[in-house]
């Protein structure tokens, strides 16, 4: 069960409980406060192909989004078994790895991101939370601190409130049939615009009410998304009235969805029974040899999984996946020289890409480069929305590369964005101290300070 107060307390001030509009600012604030306690206390998925994959998609689908224009949004994974996707205040969509793994088509999937993105766009969140304006702070302040909480786990967030609360936070959570109309018809006009099947949302959610039928509880994507007959009629309907071309291929959904299973799976025995059914299926097939070599990974058997991403790479030579996964079976070899080659190579054509970065600086590190690893990770850090993991590794390759003052800040970075503040405090204050003799950076991190500081005063006086 997570700390309701966790999520609470580092909200910042409202305001006026009389305040009847929601600020798009402040939406973002309370957005940005939850996920970094997200990340704190849910399996948050950091695997940098995958990171870049739901995010890829995610962007794809904002930028022909009516009302996306200025907004933040931010695409992550949980690993998590049951079937869910939830959008937070301040663009956060969340999906779980069962509903990653579920969807047959980039259709599918596309779609349960679209209707979250109309969710945001339109502010339904915002419009639920403007209607309880007639609460106390305090009283508001725990519902939003469950509503992360039931994001994740509908019944675990509603248990963990009085029943006074639980019935507010039910309504907050709960979509109306109008907002999931609204969000059907956006999120199936924004499908129309990239090429993608509308039918995809309506097939999607009609496979999970099917599957889930007979469950005791409905699945939390389901709780909060409430699917009936009248609904997917009606998706049906909408669908049809959308003309889309043909719909490309999702064998880069296929590729990602076979690595999530290699990563979440813990019994290695249940992916080697899959792997038999696969190789008497379709033996030669890709995918097959793909799962194979991330098998062969899992079994710590790197020469084999480097002959199969070799074979992979010479029939798909542009196929990052491939890439990345020889480049990790040379570093396990101690191959590094010839690992960096190809990574360097590949980032000249694609300078940002988040999981070349990562796998770059990681082999850096493992070839005893780490100051070349410290100078790419700096530039890479600079960039908007950095993962938490890279702030780590930064901090690794700072102090592998004689800057250890520098190792402080970054591990203060990271601290902070999975919400641990005082440790986050602890570290820029040892910072600030390093820099003495730097005024940029004593004000870079003296900021840093006097937010954290501001945030644990508030928690002190709403106790």
């Amino acid at each position: 069960m997570l700390p309701i107060i966790a999520y609470s307390s580092e909200l910042p001030d409202m305001g006026s409980s009389t305040s009847k509009v929601l600020s798009e600012q402040y939406e973002q604030l309370v957005g940005d406060a939850y996920m970094r306690q997200l990340r704190q206390f849910l399996p948050v998925i950091d695997d940098p192909e995958l990171v870049e994959y739901i995010n890829d998609l995610g962007f794809r689908l904002v930028a022909n989004a009516p009302d996306a224009q200025g907004r933040q949004f931010y695409f992550f994974l949980v690993n998590d078994s049951s079937l869910n996707a939830f959008a937070l205040p301040g663009g956060y969509i969340g999906v779980h790895s069962e509903l990653f793994l579920m969807a047959e088509n980039e259709s599918e999937l596309a779609g349960v991101l679209a209707h979250e993105i109309a969710h945001v766009t339109q502010r339904h969140l915002a419009r639920r939370l403007e209607r309880q304006q007639q609460l106390s702070f305090p009283t508001l302040a725990a519902i939003l601190g469950g509503l992360i909480l039931a994001a994740a786990n509908p019944n675990a967030g509603i248990a963990a409130m009085s029943a006074a609360q639980a019935g507010a936070q039910q309504m907050l959570i709960n979509h109306t049939r109008a907002n999931e109309s609204e969000a059907d018809r956006i999120g199936m006009q924004i499908l129309s615009e990239v090429n993608l099947d509308p039918y995809g949302m309506a097939t999607f959610f009609e496979k999970m009410e099917q599957t889930t039928r007979y469950l005791r509880l409905p699945p939390p994507v389901l709780l909060t998304h409430p699917v009936s007959q009248q609904r997917m009629a009606d998706a049906r309907l909408r669908a049809a009235e959308f003309r889309v071309g043909l719909v490309p291929a999702s064998t880069r959904l296929y590729l990602m969805q076979t690595k999530m299973r290699a990563l979440v799976e813990k019994e290695v025995s249940t992916l080697e029974r899959a792997q038999e059914t696969l190789d008497k299926r379709a033996p030669d097939d890709v995918l097959t040899l793909y799962s194979r070599a991330l098998l062969r990974m899992r079994q710590d058997k790197p020469i084999e999984a480097l002959t199969l991403a070799e074979t992979l790479r010479q029939r798909e030579p542009k196929n990052l996946s491939f890439l990345l996964l020889a480049t990790k079976a040379m570093n396990a070899l101690n191959q590094h020289d010839a690992a960096e080659k190809l990574l360097a190579k590949e980032l000249e054509l694609q300078p940002n890409h988040h999981a070349l970065t990562v796998a770059y600086a990681q082999t850096l590190m493992a070839n005893n480069k780490a100051a070349a690893a410290r100078e790419k990770l700096l530039a890479y850090v600079s960039l908007p929305d950095t993962e938490p993991n890279v702030y780590q590794l930064l901090a690794a390759a700072q102090q592998a590369s004689g800057h250890p003052d520098e190792v402080h800040e970054s591990q203060g970075l990271y601290l902070l964005s999975i919400g641990d503040l005082h440790g986050a405090l602890a570290q820029f204050e040892v910072a600030v101290r390093s820099y003495s003799d730097d005024p940029y950076a004593s004000a870079r991190i003296n900021a840093r300070i006097k937010q954290i500081q501001n945030i644990l005063m508030e928690q002190r006086r709403r106790r």
